[in-house]
């Protein structure tokens, strides 16, 4: 019995991790600004929007499927949906609420959902061109 095949296997998915764990501690810095700015926020101005409040909840959804992803990089992952879905969330909360407290908020999230992207393997520009497919007035395909 050979103990190689799995060490193999690490190895061939080291540069996934490594290039992961760099935009991974983004979204972690991210995320604490988050919430001191949510926290913030709820103190001079009470509750942010239920839909805001999801927002988060996606992202924290986004990167539990982006570390089922790292542990098996041949499986689908919805990481990348589900990071998109938190970055429109937050967007359309502007529709109704665009006081600089919110907008603030939602800028941490769509930067958050970057950062996961990211982590998912896209590009910076591969990430942003997702991003602005979201945006108000975007066409949908």
């Amino acid at each position: 019995m050979s103990i190689r095949p799995p060490v193999w296997r690490a190895r061939e998915r080291l540069p996934l991790y490594a290039d992961a764990v760099a935009q991974l501690d983004l979204a972690v810095r991210n995320a604490r600004v988050l919430a001191r700015r949510a926290v913030a926020a709820v103190r001079r101005h009470g509750a942010a929007s239920p839909e805001l409040a999801r927002a988060v909840d996606c992202l924290a959804d986004a990167l539990d499927e982006l570390v089922l992803h790292l542990d098996d990089p041949d499986a689908e992952t919805s990481s990348r949906r589900i990071a998109l879905d938190a970055a429109r969330r937050a967007t359309e909360v502007l529709a109704e609420d665009r006081t600089m407290s919110t907008s603030a908020l939602v800028a941490q999230v769509r930067s958050t959902a970057v950062d996961l992207l990211r982590g998912s393997g896209l590009t910076e520009d591969e990430a942003i061109a997702e991003l602005e497919k979201i945006e108000p007035g975007a066409e949908q395909t």
